[in-house]
């Protein structure tokens, strides 16, 4: 969206202050675009980054011949908004799926050593026993606690929806043991949301399995049901990927989004110090480090929590 000339007491003033110019901050920039955000108050919208870089945890590093992801390495095809932004930007016909191989698509380092991914894992539920009898990545006890998911009894009545949340590490620990979480989900999930997997939404990152255990008593019968399912709508043809990429990195979402958005309406190294909102003239003023203050009518917060 090109921006309408300013006079020059409008400089500063915005429609909407959106603090952050990693991925939520940036996606919510698009979305303004896309609803054809008016002026009205100034610049429609305006990103302020306080580091001297856009894409937050999102960073694509390309070093010898080597692409590496600093933070988030791919998109979960379970979740479609990715994908959907993906095909809004252009970008869809760049992502790529894992590269088949005889040998495990994910391993996970225990005890100094790659340990591969038992199949038939979908992430942390069991969908064949004999692959995880035979893994080196548990304990006996740990299989047995990965095993005995089925038989254990869900948290409230089969059919039953519970209104409150879980810890995901609560989650998983009590339907798959204390194993399953700290050799599976945790390097997993940690890693794909950049967080500590042990505090995370159960609700918000696998709302699913909460589904399957308040449906069918059991995430491990649940996952088996939705499979047959799956399989009989694909009618033989190959099971989806559960994650794709791009093939030039993550980085490449957070370069086509700034791509697509007024230049002139992201600000990078601009910290933001102070939020103060005027009851009278129903303003916010965003005091910078800096650089002259901000007067917005609205304020969207896309930085990390402790700096909100």
């Amino acid at each position: 969206m090109s921006g309408q000339p300013l006079r020059p007491d409008d400089e500063r003033r915005v429609g909407v202050a959106i603090i952050g110019g990693g991925i939520s901050g940036l996606s919510a920039a698009h979305r303004l675009d896309q609803r054809g955000a008016e002026a009205g108050h100034g610049r429609p919208y305006l990103v302020l980054e306080a580091e001297s870089r856009l894409g937050g945890r999102i960073e694509t590093l390309h070093q010898d011949s080597f692409l590496i992801e600093a933070g988030p390495d791919s998109l979960v095809t379970q979740k479609p908004t990715g994908l959907e932004l993906c095909r809004e930007l252009g970008i869809d016909r760049e992502l790529v799926a894992p590269r088949a191989t005889t040998a495990a698509a994910t391993s996970i380092v225990h005890r100094g050593r790659l340990r591969p991914l038992p199949e038939g894992l979908q992430m942390v539920v069991p969908t064949r026993a004999r692959p995880v009898l035979g893994s080196s990545l548990f304990s006996a006890r740990g299989k047995a606690a990965l095993l005995a998911e089925r038989f254990r009894r869900p948290r409230t009545a089969v059919g039953d929806i519970q209104d409150d949340d879980e810890a995901l590490g609560e989650f998983i620990t009590r339907r798959f043991g204390r194993e399953a979480f700290e050799r599976v989900v945790e390097p997993i999930v940690g890693g794909l949301f950049c967080a500590d997997a042990a505090g995370l939404s159960v609700a918000l990152t696998a709302p699913r399995l909460r589904e399957f255990e308040s449906r069918w008593g059991s995430v491990t019968r649940g996952t088996l049901q939705a499979l047959k399912v799956a399989a009989r709508g694909r009618a033989g043809s190959p099971p989806p990927p559960a994650q794709v990429a791009l093939a030039a990195g993550m980085g490449r979402l957070v370069e086509r989004l700034a791509e697509s958005l007024d230049p002139a309406a992201l600000e990078t190294d601009t910290k933001v110090q102070r939020i103060l909102f005027d009851r009278t003239a129903k303003l916010f003023r965003l005091e910078l480090e800096h650089r002259p203050a901000i007067e917005s009518r609205a304020v969207i917060l896309a930085c990390p929590g402790p700096a909100a």
